[in-house]
């Protein structure tokens, strides 16, 4: 079996080995989808990023609780080669400002628990440009659908994923000052690899996310 080299090669292993079963899954089961549909979704979520300007090296702001769209996102975001990032639900809207800005996030993919702080952030100044939100609609954001809506003609995310190197920065975690610290993809499939969820890196700060679905015995 090829050695794995980024998240996203993990992500197309889970898709392989796993097509028909549930990837994801709501809490009211209003929302299900297998792992062949989770990589169609994935690959529509990295088309419409690329749309807004999103490329290899760029930030994306996640501020969502725990729910399938935050998955999503960040897999469609790991696929163009770029760096998302999870803001906790807790944080305050000066923490979320201050995380957002030293990323240089340029795009937030957010829900309306959120929007008010996030339209706040956004008027202030600063990188943020883009506020994309999940569930209803807002005249001052993007909904999903208008993200989706967005893939350019012609893109392969596929072919964007393969470009991905393991030493590019794969999510971002914040210290105790809110400054941003880039985890490599070849670190979280190191700490996926050892099952090490004692790491204080994702005891901390829930690094893994996501990834810790993505989980395949001996990844690298």
């Amino acid at each position: 079996m090829p050695r794995l080299r980024t998240l996203s090669d993990l992500f197309d292993r889970m898709v392989a080995e796993r097509g028909p079963q549930v990837a994801l899954r709501s809490d009211d089961g209003s929302f299900v989808l297998t792992w062949s549909d989770y990589a169609a979704h994935a690959n529509a979520a990295a088309a419409g990023l690329a749309g807004l300007g999103v490329g290899r090296g760029d930030t994306v702001a996640c501020w969502l609780v725990d729910r399938p769209e935050l998955d999503l996102a960040h897999a469609g975001a790991l696929r163009l080669g770029a760096v998302p990032f999870s803001l906790h639900p807790t944080l305050t809207r000066e923490q979320a400002a201050h995380a957002i800005a030293d990323a240089a996030a340029r795009v937030l993919i957010t829900e309306p628990a959120f929007l008010g702080a996030a339209l706040v952030v956004r008027g202030a100044g600063g990188t943020l440009r883009i506020i994309v939100l999940v569930e209803g609609a807002d005249a001052c954001a993007l909904t999903w659908a208008e993200l989706l809506d967005c893939a350019p003609a012609g893109l392969d995310p596929d072919l964007a994923a393969r470009a991905v190197q393991p030493d590019d920065a794969a999510t971002l975690i914040h210290d105790a000052d809110g400054n941003a610290i880039a985890i490599t993809h070849r670190q979280i499939l190191g700490l996926i690899a050892r099952g090490d969820e004692g790491d204080p890196m994702i005891r901390n700060q829930s690094l893994l996310g996501p990834y810790g679905r993505w989980r395949v015995p001996n990844p690298v």
